[in-house]
């Protein structure tokens, strides 16, 4: 069987072999085309608006640890953003990383000169509240290894805390993974960057 068909203004004619192999080969692009979108999350604003949060995900007890865990960060920190009306709806994002190292200092200097500050705890943990809109959702956040190259550095209570993963110290940590680390406030910092929020 031939087919004929007009391509690019002319008139071309394909055996059925031809056509299903062209078919073939553009699903093949298509496909690798798809897996190589750009799913980078770093360098891009995201908007926190404490409204689109889904509280009563968070009402129960979760039965895995780590979920239940970032259920009750989640809840304390709703508590804190319902007194506090600089929460109830900010920008954040996790800064690009062009430098070999940084003190916290430096990283403090990154996001004013972007009118922003570091995150805090409360800042990150209604980030993630936001992003929990299904039950799929919790495993993802709280079970999964972070496809992160750098840990991220965020304000946590009286101290500062390494979050997430570091790729690039082969760690299999999953997003919500807290290191509290007072030294920070120190030393140079090679394997992390900080997550700033500026104020809509």
């Amino acid at each position: 069987m031939k087919v004929t068909l007009l391509v690019n203004g002319r008139e071309m004619t394909f055996s059925e072999d031809e056509l299903v192999q062209i078919v073939e080969e553009h699903l093949e692009k298509r496909k690798e085309l798809k897996g190589n979108v750009d799913t980078k999350i770093e360098g891009k604003w995201f908007q926190v608006d404490l409204t689109q949060i889904k509280r009563e995900l968070f009402q129960q007890a979760r039965r895995d640890e780590k979920q239940e865990e970032t259920r009750l960060l989640i809840q304390e920190a709703l508590e804190k953003a319902d007194q506090d009306s600089q929460y109830a709806m900010f920008e954040i994002k996790i800064q690009e990383k062009y430098w070999k190292t940084k003190s916290y200092r430096e990283m403090r200097d990154i996001a004013y000169k972007q009118g922003a500050h570091i995150a805090n705890w409360v800042e990150i943990a209604l980030w993630w509240a936001q992003r929990i809109k299904k039950e799929e959702d919790w495993s993802k956040l709280c079970n999964e290894s972070e496809n992160s190259k750098w840990y991220k550095i965020v304000v946590w209570h009286n101290t500062l805390a390494y979050v997430g993963n570091c790729t690039m110290e082969h760690g299999n940590s999953s997003e919500t993974e807290v290191f509290e680390c007072s030294q920070l406030h120190r030393i140079q910092i090679c394997d992390a960057v900080p997550v700033i929020v500026r104020k809509k």
